[in-house]
C-alpha cells in the first residue's frame, strides 16, 4: 500500500500520479514498465517516488485497486442481490458486466491482457493467485445457493463447479482481450450464452437426466 506522504498528497497530484501509472501499465507490461517515465510523466523526483511508494509492485497495486473499484460500478441491481436469481442468469450477469466494462475501459482492459498472458511475471502470477482466491470463494457461494434452490444437482462437487465457472471466466477475457473491435462483441455475447447452456446442461438438474 502507498505510504503515508502519498496519501497525504493533495487529491490532483495523486490523481495525476495514478493516471500516469495507468498509462504506463497500460502500454507496457510490468515488467517492462519504467519508475523512470512515470516520474518524469507525473512531474515529480524519482526520490520522491519512493517516499510515496515501497517499488513499482506498490503502485501496480494502487492502480489495480482503482480497477477494481470502478469495476464494482458495473454489478447490476441484480448482482447486488443474488439470492432470488437463477445461478445461471447470475453468471451470465458476471461474465457480461465484466466484457462490458472492459469495452468501456480500453486502458484497464489492457493492463488486463498483460496479467493474464504474460505468465513469466512472478507479479503478476501472485495477482492471479490471489484473484483466483476470491473469485473461487464468490463462485462456491452462488453454486451452494444454487443447490438449494434445486438449480445445481446435489451431487455435482461445488469446489470442482467453481473452478469450471471460474475458468470459462478467464478464457471469456482471454477472448475479449484478442478480439477488442465493435464487431466482435456481439460474437462474445453469443460465446456467453452457449458457455451457460453448456454448464446448465452439465450441472443442472435436467443434466443427467
Amino acid at each position: 500500500m502507498p505510504k503515508e506522504t502519498f496519501t497525504n498528497l493533495n487529491k490532483q497530484k495523486k490523481e495525476k500520479i495514478l493516471q500516469v501509472a495507468i498509462d504506463e501499465f497500460a502500454e507496457h507490461s510490468f515488467q517492462l514498465a519504467s519508475i523512470n517515465r512515470i516520474v518524469e510523466k507525473a512531474g515529480i523526483a524519482k526520490g520522491s517516488f519512493y517516499q510515496y511508494f515501497e517499488d513499482k509492485k506498490d503502485l501496480y497495486q494502487l492502480v489495480l485497486d482503482r480497477i477494481v473499484e470502478e469495476k464494482l460500478q458495473y454489478i447490476t441491481p441484480a448482482m447486488r442481490n443474488p439470492e432470488g436469481l437463477d445461478f445461471y442468469m447470475l453468471l451470465k450477469e458476471v461474465y457480461l458486466s465484466a466484457i462490458l466494462f472492459a469495452a468501456e475501459h480500453p486502458k484497464y482492459a489492457k493492463i488486463g491482457y498483460y496479467m493474464i498472458f504474460d505468465d513469466k511475471s512472478d507479479v503478476y502470477k501472485e495477482l492471479l493467485k490471489d484473484n483466483m482466491d476470491k473469485s473461487l470463494q464468490m463462485y462456491e457461494m452462488m453454486i451452494e445457493n444454487s443447490k438449494k434452490q434445486g438449480g445445481v444437482r446435489e451431487d455435482m462437487d461445488t469446489k470442482l463447479c467453481a473452478y469450471f465457472a471460474y475458468q470459462m471466466g478467464v478464457n471469456l477475457a482471454k477472448d475479449f482481450y484478442l478480439f477488442l473491435e465493435e464487431q466482435s462483441r456481439g460474437h462474445l455475447e453469443q460465446l456467453v450464452d452457449n458457455m451457460i447452456d453448456l454448464m446448465k446442461n452439465g450441472m443442472g438438474k435436467g443434466g443427467n437426466e
